[in-house]
């Protein structure tokens, strides 16, 4: 009998907290089981694979590109190469924060056996002021929602609760994930994932918002001042900056550096700080590059 591994797709927008979610089930429920991850970045380089790793994962790479679109012919094939090589118990596939879950689960040759979905409460209006249709079929797709970051909502987080609720009303919805039990997890993957039926609103799934990434490298370390210069000139330059994230020396200690909800947060990495920050900025095409242009004279000025 062939060897089948259990898919688990972790979706959310950029910054919503799907690695550190990871990290979470792989430290608790999934401690003890053979566990991969399939990361996608659509950055230039996977700043969250490296972070998988530091924390003894195993990860694949599928980055440089969305999942849903540019590679979608890498994921089938990456997905079966790492059941038939490594064999997990669960795969995890985590794909860059600008993907349509729509777009990834009617992929051809690609299963996923479960969807949780992350929604970040502080930037859920945000996302509901870009693209409304979009976002909310997202959420309809997801047999498991999971909403983040609560308290950067403040009391607004019952209101998106309930609106959520009343989106996806069969979804099993939870406001603190790590007080869900560990063997409840188990459940959760499999019996109600595969009794869940989506609910989609309209025949045709909307267009994505645009977003571009510039990655670049930074040579020296720098202090946690700069990083913050650097956000603010974003926003004086008018650039719609929506995540930073990288793999930097900051005030000499190497770190992973998380920019998301107007906050800087670093986390320590025994990686070394290769030097490699990324930007995703909301983007029409008409002002894609003139933004790289900016943002290229700003992150020069990061080592000066």
């Amino acid at each position: 009998m062939p060897y089948r591994m259990q898919t688990v797709v972790i979706y959310g927008f950029l910054g919503a907290g799907k690695t550190t979610f990871i990290r979470h089930l792989l430290r608790t429920a999934f401690a003890g089981k053979r566990c991969a991850v399939l990361e996608n970045e659509s950055g230039a380089v996977s700043i969250d694979g490296e972070f998988l790793r530091a924390a003894g994962c195993r990860v694949v790479d599928l980055p440089a590109g969305c999942i849903c679109c540019t590679l979608r012919e890498k994921l089938p094939g990456a997905a079966a190469a790492i059941e038939r090589e490594w064999a997990p118990d669960v795969l995890f596939v985590e794909p860059s924060g600008i993907a349509s879950l729509d777009d990834l689960l009617r992929m051809r040759g690609f299963r996923a056996d479960a969807v949780v979905t992350l929604v970040d409460a502080g930037r859920y209006d945000l996302l509901m002021r870009m693209n409304p249709d979009f976002y909310r079929r997202q959420f309809g797709l997801s047999p498991i929602l999971l909403l983040t970051k609560c308290e950067t909502a403040g009391p607004d987080a019952g209101r998106i609760e309930r609106e959520l609720t009343g989106l996806n009303p069969a979804a099993y919805l939870s406001t603190d994930y790590r007080s869900i039990p560990d063997g409840e997890w188990h459940r959760l993957l499999a019996g109600h994932c595969r009794r869940f039926r989506a609910f989609l609103p309209g025949s045709e799934s909307p267009r994505r918002p645009v977003f571009a990434c510039q990655t670049a490298k930074i040579g020296n370390g720098i202090g946690r001042a700069a990083l913050q210069r650097l956000v603010d000139a974003c926003a004086q330059q008018s650039v719609r900056l929506v995540r930073m994230k990288g793999l930097l020396r900051v005030d000499g200690r190497p770190c992973k550096v998380d920019y998301t909800g107007g906050e800087i947060a670093l986390a320590p990495v025994e990686t070394g700080g290769q030097g490699i920050l990324s930007l995703w900025w909301h983007a029409p095409q008409e002002e894609e590059q003139s933004t790289r242009d900016i943002l290229k004279t700003l992150i020069n000025r990061l080592s000066e």
